[in-house]
């Protein structure tokens, strides 16, 4: 015999022993259905790892407890319940588990066939239709028919989650005895779901009649009860989609519902004009709504908590504004409070539940969901009845007050024809006296006319003459201003002659210094004199050449621009100072961010030419000298800034001669005072500004801005 029959003897022994101490479920009459009850052993797997064959040792190892109460929720735990059932079948068919909580997950019933081999079977909310056993709503597995006088041994698996209130109650019996059972059920929920639809129509027809609002409302309202009814009972699932069950995992049919409800609330209760204050506090119940919609697309677990917390919040929220709408002598207030006690106990007793603890399930089950929304559905169709009759009480006194309206306007319009009558005919003997009135005025308005006509006259002659005169003085500003380009030009001549007239002497004799023999004995004093004519010629060319830039720039103001490279001038320039820049250790330090900026070239060259050689010239012998130069570019156009650490001087003291000609601040330096003047006209040329800063010892930061314009291609 080999070791694996051993073992199965072994367990069937075992089994029997284990019979004859557990009570076992007895069916022998085809209309016995058999509630399990306080029948079954339990062992709850907290880890839900454990297999069946760890649940048989555990079971035979005594680990299975009884069950004290029929109705013990395990909730708020999450893991497998396994319980141990023993059946003894005295009929010739099969026999049923029934399971009515249509919101249990997964359910797997383990039993052995006659081989002594475990089968098992599954269904649940997250199974298809199909996996039951018989079609119902409901929840039936097929169990094993042994061989009389054989008990049967069930081991069953459900798993919980947490917030999801489960209580193990199953009944057993034949087809016709489970079909008989559930058809109570069944035929409690579609009179409901009838019930819904006729208030449905109800409430249609007397939207349809009197076009109020409110009815539609309360339609929309039932039409939403309705889809959440179908869900609750497992009807959705098994009509609309029996082969999908992961759309179980949210609970579609609720939000809608809440939501519409606390909107045809606050319509029937017109809350908004009776506690406009505790209105605002119904913004709550419509975060409260949203949280509701989010927990739908949220896990199972959740969703259900949130969904509780939701529902409960909202039914205490209104049950204190419609007391409040009685203390007012609202009527409809206290039909609210009837119709909606019912759905607040339901909700109170799932959250108490949920929280843990122990309450009969069977009362604020899927039947007591139902009879909650029927009878709210019920007595609010009776508060519109009622409110339907204000409505046509309300009616029929407005039309009884237009009827007066209208007869007492008819009375007041014929009295106010008769004053107006008699004022017609009191303004027709005035209107008379005004037409002999006018009669006189066009009398002396046609005089009038005359006297303007000669009037007119005298002008249009002063007109002609002033017309001759502003003519002749036209002439004459026009004579004036051609001899004042006249003038202009020959301004601009001269100023051109003598630069460059002066700059030929100053060529000249130039020249002749360089040419004259110094190696021949002509005296130091003379020498002394050639040099300083030397200089001063040198001098004088210096500030020739800088008057001539200068006129050379105020004359030509639309230079060609063109894209310069930055980095290309900067090197250009730098390179003219790079002997003196290298003898006195001067540090120089480029952030060139704009890499081109759109200039003319030569204004460019010349105006970094000049502020670097500032820079290097008054620099100061106390600090390590350093010159930093930035380039920038903005959105209007480009910023250049040379800033160093030299001599300084006071700029805001001397802020009027900054740029003016001939203006020295350091006069141990040669200088012509020209530099600055240059820069500001070559700056200006472009459109450009600058602006100079300085402080004595500390050192002097230029600001010029270039401002973006087309670029000017030559011809």
């Amino acid at each position: 015999m080999s070791a694996k029959s051993i073992y199965y003897a072994l367990f069937i022994m075992l089994s029997h022993l284990a019979v004859g101490q557990h009570a076992a479920v007895i069916i022998d009459d085809v209309e016995d259905i058999v509630a399990t009850g306080k029948t079954i052993d339990f062992f709850f797997d907290s880890t839900a790892t454990l297999s069946l064959k760890d649940i048989e040792q555990r079971y035979y190892n005594g680990k299975f407890s009884k069950r004290n109460s029929a109705f013990t929720p395990f909730t708020l735990t999450r893991g497998t319940f396994w319980f141990h059932l023993n059946i003894r079948n005295l009929l010739d068919e099969p026999l049923y588990m029934y399971l009515p909580d249509i919101f249990i997950e997964d359910i797997t019933i383990y039993f052995q066939d006659p081989s002594g081999r475990w089968q098992l079977v599954k269904t649940g909310f997250f199974h298809p239709v199909q996996t039951r056993a018989l079609p119902l709503s409901a929840y039936t597995l097929e169990l094993p028919q042994y061989t009389l006088p054989t008990t049967g041994i069930v081991f069953g698996a459900v798993s919980t989650k947490p917030a999801t209130p489960f209580v193990p109650v199953a009944f057993v019996g034949s087809v016709a005895a489970i079909s008989k059972h559930h058809r109570y059920s069944e035929f409690f929920s579609i009179t409901i779901l009838g019930i819904a639809t006729l208030m449905l129509i109800y409430s249609f027809c007397f939207w349809y009649t009197t076009r109020d609002r409110l009815f539609m409302q309360f339609f929309a309202c039932i039409l939403s009860a309705i889809w959440f009814l179908l869900w609750r009972t497992g009807l959705s699932f098994e009509w609309f989609w029996p082969n999908s069950p992961s759309f179980n995992s949210y609970p579609w049919g609720l939000p809608p519902f809440v939501l519409l409800y606390v909107w045809f609330a606050n319509a029937l209760l017109r809350v908004e004009a009776h506690l406009p204050g505790l209105y605002r506090v119904s913004y709550v119940v419509y975060i409260l709504i949203g949280l509701l919609v989010v927990s739908v697309i949220m896990p199972h677990d959740t969703s259900i908590t949130m969904l509780s917390l939701c529902i409960t919040a909202t039914a205490t929220i209104y049950l204190i504004t419609s007391s409040l709408l009685l203390l007012r002598k609202v009527a409809s207030a206290k039909l609210f409070i009837i119709a909606w006690m019912p759905g607040l106990a339901v909700a109170v007793v799932n959250l108490l539940l949920q929280a843990g603890f122990t309450v009969d399930h069977t009362w604020s089950g899927l039947q007591a969901v139902e009879f909650a929304v029927a009878w709210n559905l019920l007595i609010l169709s009776f508060t519109f009845a009622h409110h339907y009759g204000t409505i046509q009480r309300e009616k029929f006194a407005l039309e009884n007050a237009n009827i007066q309206m209208i007869t007492e306007q008819k009375m007041l319009l014929r009295k106010m024809v008769n004053e107006q009558t008699e004022e017609i005919m009191a303004q027709n003997d005035q209107l008379l006296q005004h037409q002999d009135e006018i009669k006189a005025q066009n009398e002396r308005l046609e005089t009038q006319n005359k006297a303007y006509e000669r009037l007119k006259e005298l002008i249009l002659k002063q007109n002609h003459e002033l017309e001759s005169a502003v003519n002749r003085r036209t002439l004459q500003l026009a004579q004036s201003h051609e001899e004042l380009k006249k003038h202009l030009h020959q301004v601009e001549q001269f100023s051109f002659i003598s630069a460059h007239n002066l700059r030929a002497p100053v060529a000249r004799i130039l020249g002749l210094a360089s040419i004259f023999d110094r190696s021949k004995d002509v005296g130091k004093e003379n020498l002394s004199i050639l040099d300083r004519i030397v200089a001063s010629a040198k001098d004088l060319d210096i500030i020739i050449h800088d008057l001539g830039a200068i006129l050379d720039t105020q004359k030509n103001t639309s230079e060609k621009t063109e894209l310069i490279d930055v980095r290309q001038l900067l090197d250009k320039v730098l390179f003219r100072f790079e002997a003196e820049v290298g003898k006195e250790g001067i540090h120089i330090a480029i952030n060139a961010e704009a890499k081109q900026i759109l200039a003319v070239p030569a204004y460019m060259d010349s105006i970094l030419s000049n502020l670097i050689s500032n820079s290097i010239k008054y620099r100061t012998e106390e600090k390590h000298p350093y010159i930093q130069i930035t380039t920038e570019e903005l959105p209007s156009g480009w910023k250049i800034q040379i800033e160093d650490n030299g001599l300084g001087f006071d700029s805001k003291q001397v802020s009027r001669k900054l740029f003016e000609p001939f203006q020295r601040f350091h006069t141990h330096k040669d200088g012509k005072g020209l530099g600055m003047f240059l820069v500001k006209t070559q700056v200006v040329a472009m459109q450009g500004t600058i602006e100079l800063h300085s402080e004595p010892n500390k050192g002097t930061r230029v600001d010029i801005t270039i401002p973006k314009r087309r670029l000017q291609k030559t011809a």
